[in-house]
């Protein structure tokens, strides 16, 4: 089992092998969906599977991702994050955080493959949802990250200084501004730190039992004279706990017959 000696290295860590898979698409494989999964593979390679976060608690996760089998209708975003939290007290929380990914389009500040009528589909099942931004240029002017300044030397010239090549945007936000380009960084979070610091402390979750029925595959939607499921394309799972609480995958609402491992 990997030990990381607080939240901040362990943000570190996911952040470089999130720059290492989005790079290692360039140029020949710009396409979010490869993108996405290059980034999940990279996790799955390179991530252990369960790890400590030695922080004022320590902090112990379970992690593993999923694919959907065959074809799925992406209402609420093309990839969910579904984090279960076990709190001291024993008290759980279980949500959700899409996202639907988007890449630049070379030579160009613009997401052209943003489209107002999918956010507003998107925005209306889920209230948190986030773009997901791939960029084949560095990213630096995102909202403020405060946290890399507690680190003594952090800013400009150490591994923690703030530049990614993936940030998140609430479509709450991007959809009413029509903003469509390298603007909706000013509104954004690297997405590694999304990931380590946001969904794991239950924040900008979904809670509904519709969004949960997402990922159970209960919703369906016709199409072609057949029912598809509205459900992601990929689900990360999380399993968060503290103290000498353990962490379990195994009772997350995930349908088998619909995803498997990643």
């Amino acid at each position: 089992m990997r030990v990381f000696s607080s939240r901040l290295h362990f943000c570190f860590a996911v952040e470089q092998l999130i720059r290492e898979s989005v790079i290692a698409c360039i140029p020949s494989a710009w396409d979010e969906n490869h993108i996405t999964y290059k980034i999940i593979e990279t996790l799955k390679g390179k991530l252990n599977p369960d790890f400590v976060i030695n922080s004022r608690n320590n902090t112990n996760v379970l992690w593993h991702p999923y694919k959907a089998k065959g074809k799925v209708e992406t209402d609420f975003g093309d990839i969910a994050i579904l984090v279960n939290i076990i709190y001291d007290d024993g008290k759980t929380l279980t949500g959700i955080g899409f996202l639907e990914a988007k890449r630049r389009n070379v030579h160009s500040k613009k997401f052209i493959q943003i489209k107002r009528r999918q956010l507003g589909r998107i925005l209306k099942n889920a209230h948190y949802s986030r773009l997901l931004l791939y960029d084949y240029k560095d990213i630096t002017q995102f909202a403020d990250t405060s946290i890399f300044d507690r680190i003594p030397g952090s800013l400009h010239h150490s591994p923690f200084v703030p530049v990614t090549r993936s940030a998140v945007v609430p479509v709450s936000i991007a959809l009413p501004k029509r903003i469509t380009n390298i603007s909706l960084y000013d509104f954004s979070l690297p997405f590694s730190y999304q990931l380590c610091f946001r969904y794991p402390n239950g924040l900008d979750l979904e809670l509904s039992e519709t969004s949960i029925g997402v990922v159970k595959g209960a919703i369906k939607k016709e199409y072609d004279s057949m029912e598809i499921p509205i459900a992601p394309k990929y689900i990360v799972a999380f399993s968060v706990s503290n103290g000498n609480r353990y962490p379990s995958l195994e009772y997350l609402p995930i349908n088998r017959d619909l995803y498997v491992s990643a």
